[in-house]
């Protein structure tokens, strides 16, 4: 993408993070961007680079990751997250999780549908834990979004992983 704010080409990774940034080339509130130019270490082998440094035109710092809604609930990118936000307090930066339209904290205000929460309910109290054919029989039967299972996720603060295979379950201790 070719960036009038950063004087060159501008890589990105997907069609969520190419919308994210041509928002931010037309926002008058942005100064200038870069993609992945801070560093965050996670541990001693492994670093997390934030999509997106966003210098806005009041000289406010903002990181941002830039997710689809159902990347938002994994467990991973929690963790990933958890350090983003130390580091932002550390610097006194801004943080944003976004897929461009909705911020990762619009999904504690999202209605979940009654269906899902008695549906997971049962699968708690029967396996103790919810398995991807649970949730892909909400979606078929009943038209329970990505972002209803990202939200019930974030609200219940539950632990969703994708290996070694799909499930959700509570915190160890909860």
């Amino acid at each position: 993408m070719l960036s009038k704010k950063n004087g060159g080409t501008i890589p990105y990774e997907s069609q969520i993070e190419f919308k994210c940034l041509a928002l931010l080339e037309a926002s008058a509130k942005v100064k200038r961007y870069a993609v992945q130019a801070v560093r965050i270490p996670l541990n001693k082998a492994q670093n997390y680079h934030p999509d997106i440094f966003i210098w806005t035109a009041e000289e406010h710092c903002v990181l941002c990751e830039v997710k689809p809604v159902q990347e938002m609930g994994f467990f991973e990118q929690w963790l990933k997250w958890k350090a983003m936000r130390a580091y932002c307090d550390e610097h006194g930066y801004g943080m944003l999780i976004t897929d461009g339209s909705i911020a990762i904290q619009d999904l504690d205000a999202h209605k979940v549908p009654s269906i899902l929460v008695e549906h997971f309910t049962d699968c708690f109290r029967v396996r103790g834990h919810i398995e991807w054919n649970d949730l892909h029989d909400l979606r078929a039967s009943h038209g329970v979004t990505w972002k209803d299972l990202t939200a019930y996720v974030y609200q219940q603060r539950l632990v969703m992983k994708r290996e070694p295979r799909f499930t959700i379950s509570r915190p160890v201790g909860r």
